[in-house]
């Protein structure tokens, strides 16, 4: 037994050696991230939804358990052995299965809930920004004048992205 302990941890040892140099190789840049400019829109909310569901699931999943133990222990007229997490008493008695299915279900729920409220107020967001784009006033072409003699010729304006107005004259 000692001899394939020893093999395994031999193994372990030389794999850790062996996977930062093979990483090491590697023609990519590490430490790059992870671009996401070619994704559609859809995918990046679905995306972010789907963070925000599972890092608001431990607070739901909190807070579900214990409103589910407060309302047993005022059902069961406040008898310590239903106390809520932080009073609970030697010899408690524990959740049902049928309950925490049912506490487990509000938790995800309420993750759902979060996820899809946040949804709403980027979108909405988004939304108005958007129509403040579309409603500033200057979608007219851009004119640059400048003194005869500048040394700025109508290449140079229009390399820019100005329209010649015919003011730049040599």
């Amino acid at each position: 037994m000692k001899k394939f302990v020893l093999k395994i941890g031999l193994f372990i040892f030389v794999l850790n050696l062996a996977l930062p140099l093979g990483a090491q190789s590697s023609t990519t840049d590490v430490n790059q991230g992870f671009d996401m400019t070619g994704f559609p829109q859809w995918t990046k909310d679905l995306r972010r939804a789907e963070i925000i569901a599972f890092g608001s699931l431990p607070f739901t999943l909190l807070f579900s358990k214990t409103v589910m133990d407060t309302y047993r222990s005022s059902v069961n007229g406040w008898d310590r052995r239903y106390a809520p997490w932080p009073l609970t008493a030697a010899g408690a008695v524990g959740l049902t299965q049928e309950e925490y299915f049912m506490t487990l279900g509000f938790a995800v729920g309420g993750s759902i809930i979060i996820a899809l409220v946040d949804h709403i107020i980027i979108r909405n967001r988004r939304n108005r920004q958007e129509q403040e784009l579309q409603s500033i006033p200057g979608t007219a072409p851009i004119i640059i004048r400048t003194p005869i003699g500048s040394g700025y010729t109508e290449e140079d304006a229009i390399s820019d992205g100005a329209i010649f107005d015919g003011a730049i004259t040599e």
